[in-house]
């Protein structure tokens, strides 16, 4: 008797383009704009958690959502990985980088007097260069300080490869190198 028809909203859809009654909601992990014959699956690096989405969300970065469509949350980044906003897997740490945490945006780079040799979950911390040697930030290993040189952390900071006074006068310590110094070159 020339009803009115009402156009479906946006996270709804109608199966038919004429004859339909009714709206029908778009499930999780789906979404479709306003009148709207079917939903859209989201794309991996994006969710939609709830039904009748007019949209998918970006995942944050730190988290990701799996290869696939229809993803309806996104899943955190383990330790030693991180990712960027909208990530469709997680990367890992390079070497020389290293993340303690699990949701990680990026990875932080190992500094002065510490070194990570492990990529991906293992990258999850940066170890101490053992005494005599050193390394510069990001370093995949540690190199040997020559004698008469040591390397060591005081109050915090890491001093690379400092003569060794072994309590013996700065004077002295001098005259030593010269001499040493000359023995080598002469």
């Amino acid at each position: 008797e020339g009803g009115m028809c009402s156009k479906c909203i946006a996270g709804t859809y109608s199966e038919y383009t004429i004859g339909s009654t009714s709206c029908l909601n778009c499930p999780t992990g789906s979404y479709s704009t306003a009148e709207s014959v079917n939903c859209t699956q989201c794309q991996p690096g994006k969710y939609a958690d709830m039904p009748v989405s007019s949209s998918c969300l970006s995942c944050p970065a730190g988290k990701y959502s799996e290869f696939g469509m229809g993803s309806t949350s996104c899943i955190t980044c383990p330790r030693g990985t991180n990712s960027s906003l909208e990530s469709k897997t997680c990367s890992e740490c390079p070497v020389g980088y290293y993340t303690d945490q699990e949701g990680s945006a990026l990875c932080e780079i190992c500094q002065a007097g510490t070194f990570s040799q492990f990529q991906g979950n293992g990258s999850t911390k940066c170890y101490e260069c053992p005494t005599y040697s050193y390394s510069n930030p990001g370093s995949t290993m540690c190199t040997s300080c020559s004698y008469p040189y040591d390397s060591m952390w005081i109050r915090g900071t890491y001093r690379a490869c400092e003569l060794i006074h072994l309590g013996v006068p700065e004077t002295y310590v001098v005259i030593v190198e010269i001499f040493l110094l000359s023995i080598f070159i002469g």
